[in-house]
């Protein structure tokens, strides 16, 4: 029986369908260009969440615990429109955190934003969504100037990140 089975019986079945990694937006709110990021965005990393083990000694053996859980920082991959101007909303958000013409540090309720991802099927439909909590720009790369290269111009900020859940 097993001779006559191949792949093409998974495309029968919805269960099987494979998730595309194009099929995603992710929308942060109270940026200076409203959704603009959203359609300059060239890449976005799912979250990596790691849980690092606490070792606890007793007599003669140790036994680990789950302890302090952290999250990656992010890097976030826009491209760069003119008419958009994405590096200023870029350079806003990041400005937000810290202004080198008066050197000082904002305040966490202005710089701090949330956002979502939305993973999407190939009919449209949402497959799931992670909701990003407290993102804030710690490092932004306004990319390179290069006479011998015509590609599209990328910036890429890396986002701390406080709290991401995921859900549907």
């Amino acid at each position: 029986m097993l001779a006559n089975m191949n792949a093409m019986h998974l495309s029968a079945n919805k269960n099987y369908e494979v998730q595309r990694s194009n099929n995603f937006e992710v929308i942060f709110s109270g940026l200076s260009g409203g959704d603009t990021l959203a359609l300059a965005l060239e890449s976005f990393p799912a979250p990596k969440q790691s849980t690092p083990a606490v070792e606890l000694a007793y007599q003669n053996s140790k036994v680990k615990v789950a302890g302090q859980s952290q999250l990656e920082d992010f890097e976030m991959v826009v491209k760069d429109f003119i008419g958009a101007d994405v590096e200023l909303i870029c350079n806003d958000w990041q400005r937000a955190v810290y202004n080198p013409q008066t050197g000082q540090v904002g305040f966490a309720a202005e710089y701090k934003k949330n956002g979502t991802v939305f993973e999407y099927s190939p009919d449209g439909s949402i497959v799931r969504t992670w909701k990003i909590e407290g993102a804030w720009p710690n490092n932004v790369d306004y990319g390179s100037f290069d006479y011998n290269n015509s590609d599209k111009k990328l910036i890429t900020m890396t986002l701390s990140v406080g709290r991401i859940v995921t859900g549907k």
